[in-house]
């Protein structure tokens, strides 16, 4: 069974349609919401925020990533045009990495059309975390992120999942990252303080 469409976002134009193409603002996706928080479809003001966090991990002058959509784990997918290549790329900043998958319109129509985007996109964990969580779904701006990050140890047990706004996990994470990179492997840490007011 393929996702399907929970709410739209009042007033949602597309984000950078001159880039991402006519394929998402056609299908009426910007703004939209599958399966109570699964998958989320970017407008332009998430859109642009999006990309402001990634450029932080992946320089625009290297990777330009124009998000278009994003998971429940705040999980960005983006179009990448590189090498005469046309493809969506997920992008886990709390893993720093980035994951090439296929051609970006038949992965668009496949994210709403496809049968297996469920699994793919991790269905029974969502509503594993959800009911952990006690919520229901989530408002579009926000996702299930991590407390402790992978870098810091933290790992995708239920008890380390927490509910916050999708550029605050994007910003923490990222932060975390690049205060933690340069540091020696096995360096001990204590008491990351990081300033996230107005985020």
């Amino acid at each position: 069974m393929p996702i399907s469409l929970t709410t739209t976002e009042p007033n949602s134009s597309a984000y950078r349609p001159e880039d991402i193409g006519p394929l998402i603002a056609e299908s009426d996706l910007p703004g939209a919401t599958f399966n109570v928080g699964l998958l989320r479809f970017h407008h332009e003001e998430s859109g642009a925020g999006a990309q402001q966090e990634l450029a932080e991990l992946w320089p625009i002058e290297e990777y330009d990533l124009i998000p278009f959509a994003f998971d429940w784990r705040g999980r960005q997918f983006c179009r990448l045009r590189t090498q005469g290549q046309d493809i969506v790329v997920r992008a886990d900043v709390a893993y720093n990495e980035l994951a090439p998958l296929k051609d970006f319109e038949p992965t668009v129509l496949g994210m709403i059309e496809s049968d297996g985007v469920l699994d793919y996109l991790g269905l029974q964990e969502m509503q594993a975390a959800f009911e952990h969580l006690g919520i229901m779904g989530l408002p579009f701006d926000e996702c299930v992120g991590m407390k402790v990050p992978p870098c810091l140890g933290g790992d995708e047990s239920l008890g380390n999942m927490d509910v916050s706004p999708v550029l605050v996990n994007m910003y923490f994470m990222t932060q975390v990252y690049n205060k933690l990179k340069h540091l020696p492997s096995g360096t001990p840490v204590e008491g990351i303080s990081l300033d996230i007011q107005g985020r």
